[in-house]
């Protein structure tokens, strides 16, 4: 506990900031600055934040929806990579295309993201490296990230909360709201404080939970006060290690399942599985509808199916108790 003070900020450092771009909170409603102050030491705690980062927590419906990279402004070249693994990471090329000028440095596109590009080719010229650590609805997950100076971006909407980086390791952080840690109207994000006193970059949107003209938006509290709601739960039972077991455990016993099972196999390369989401397909075509009709038949409509005759597990969704019910149906389907 005694090294944790120096992972957590004071409200005289953000109050005394002298960055244009960081929000004093002075024209904030109390209630607001008092529970922005607390998310804050939260997830800095939570996370291990070192202290010459920034926590931001960001209204979407004041910088434009999900598109962090209208808030993000690059002075001077705007070139910027990206490794393209799935539908999260693909979204994020879209919306940066949108105000910067894309490289694809890796893809796994054309195998149905089977797998997670390495970025073993970087341009001497970008901005920085953007990558997505997990792509839920590919089942996907990156683990190793490659130790350059460019500045490494990471989007962590699927799994902040339910994995363990080195926040020291990205000149930021962001995750835009999901229905499972952060709601889905903010955005928090993780900043280095040399990234942004860097002349080629700055954050155009005020951050904060501010309206236009820096005042508080009354209806947004309550996603404040559920944000930090659930990281005061998230602390009780234990914090990310304890999180991050809980889907290990139930993804580790379907993946065990999956490997055994003669009429079953997984989607997605072994090292490169995510926790949070499992993505699988039967082996021959011909079994692919009887096994949803026998999903459907004992009422296990929450496996999303995918193109290619694929199934997808959001493991959030399953208790332990309900894992061993969907493995028991899958033995038995093997053994029919």
């Amino acid at each position: 506990m005694g090294n944790q003070q120096n992972h957590v900020p004071s409200q005289e450092r953000f109050e005394t900031d002298k960055l244009t771009h960081i929000v004093s909170g002075a024209g904030y409603d109390q209630r607001a600055k008092n529970k922005l102050l607390r998310i804050q030491t939260r997830v800095s705690t939570l996370l291990s934040v070192p202290s010459d980062y920034h926590i931001l927590l960001y209204d979407l419906n004041q910088i434009g929806g999900v598109n962090i990279f209208r808030a993000l402004k690059l002075n001077g070249n705007s070139r910027c990579g990206f490794v393209d693994a799935g539908s999260r990471s693909s979204l994020a090329i879209s919306n940066a295309r949108d105000y910067h000028e894309v490289e694809i440095i890796g893809s796994s596109r054309e195998s149905n993201y089977s797998y997670v590009p390495n970025a073993d080719w970087i341009p001497f010229d970008i901005s920085f490296l953007h990558f997505t650590s997990t792509n839920e609805k590919e089942g996907n997950r990156k683990t190793r990230f490659p130790k350059i100076k460019i500045p490494l971006l990471l989007d962590m909407s699927s799994d902040l909360f339910s994995t363990k980086v080195r926040v020291e390791d990205f000149s930021m952080i962001y995750a835009v709201g999901n229905n499972r840690i952060i709601p889905d109207d903010l955005c928090l994000v993780i900043v280095q404080n040399r990234f942004l006193t860097n002349r080629g970059y700055s954050l155009r949107a005020e951050p904060g939970l501010v309206g236009k003209g820096g005042q508080f938006v009354q209806g947004i509290f309550a996603s404040m006060f559920l944000f930090d709601h659930n990281l005061r739960e998230l602390e009780k039972m234990g914090g990310i290690i304890e999180y991050k077991k809980r889907f290990e455990a139930r993804s580790g016993m379907l993946y065990k399942e999956i490997e055994r099972n003669s009429k079953f196999c997984c989607s997605v390369n072994p090292q490169d599985r995510a926790a949070t989401a499992v993505r699988f397909s039967l082996i021959a075509a011909d079994d692919i509808l009887p096994f949803a009709v026998r999903l459907d038949t004992d009422n296990f409509n929450v496996i999303i199916r995918c193109f290619h005759g694929e199934f997808l597990v959001l493991v959030e969704k399953f208790s332990q108790q309900e894992m061993l019910k969907l493995i028991c149906l899958m033995q038995e389907f093997e053994l029919k």
